[in-house]
């Protein structure tokens, strides 16, 4: 149903991508301005390394103005039809 209902979701999430401790680097959701790099910033860093690391102040955000992010390398995006498959099968063994 995810793959045939869903298509702003999945274009969403195919083009989100966080760091190693969960914190949104870049997306390119409409509904999550501010969040995250702007895509040129995105850019410069997509492919570092594991282990690197990235400053970066919060500017357009009322609530958060001025505060320091840092994202931890290697990047990566989430699977959520994966996601979906691993939770069917842990409650199917869990319940039977």
């Amino acid at each position: 149903m995810y793959n045939i209902q869903f298509p702003v979701l999945q274009q969403n999430e195919d083009d989100t991508w966080y760091d190693t401790r969960g914190n949104i680097v870049f997306t390119c959701s409409k509904g999550l301005v501010g969040v995250g790099l702007d895509r040129p910033e995105w850019e410069q860093i997509r492919d570092m390394q594991s282990g690197e690391t990235y400053e970066h102040i919060i500017t357009k955000s009322e609530l958060y103005n001025g505060d320091k992010v840092i994202y931890h390398a290697p990047f990566q995006k989430c699977d959520r039809v994966e996601d979906y498959k691993r939770v069917g099968r842990f409650f199917e063994e869990k319940f039977k």
